[in-house]
């Protein structure tokens, strides 16, 4: 990317690195964190060769895993219910890193962007 003058790394975390959410993944929150701090610092060593690094992190996303989570544990329906749209399409992800790999986003490096449904809305 360098040597063509620039480009876009997209890195994918997760809402958990924001802090730990859940008992007992202290270790997926913690790395999901340590990706963060990466994307950023390396948003920095390489903003001057014009390499924007940014990622995405998304909380609940409807994948079959999940949904089959939800069918057969159904109290973990409550941290969905945070979640103020509901479950996250694979689609939604994809738009976002779409818009971060594209030149719409040539301004932006050093991000997060949480796809969260509003569940961290203030």
């Amino acid at each position: 990317m360098v040597k063509s003058g620039g480009g876009s790394v997209i890195n994918m975390v997760s809402v958990a690195g924001f802090g730990n959410l859940t008992a007992g993944r202290t270790a997926y929150a913690s790395s999901k964190a340590a990706v963060m701090n990466l994307t950023r610092s390396t948003a920095h060593a390489f903003a001057k060769d014009r390499v924007r690094v940014n990622a995405i992190a998304p909380a609940g996303v409807g994948t079959e895993r999940i949904k089959k989570m939800l069918a057969d544990r159904p109290e973990a329906k409550v941290a969905i219910a945070a979640q103020q749209f509901g479950l996250i399409e694979p689609d939604d992800i994809a738009y976002a890193a779409v818009f971060l790999g594209s030149d719409e986003s040539r301004m932006i490096t050093g991000h997060i962007l949480p796809v969260d449904a509003g569940s961290f809305a203030d």
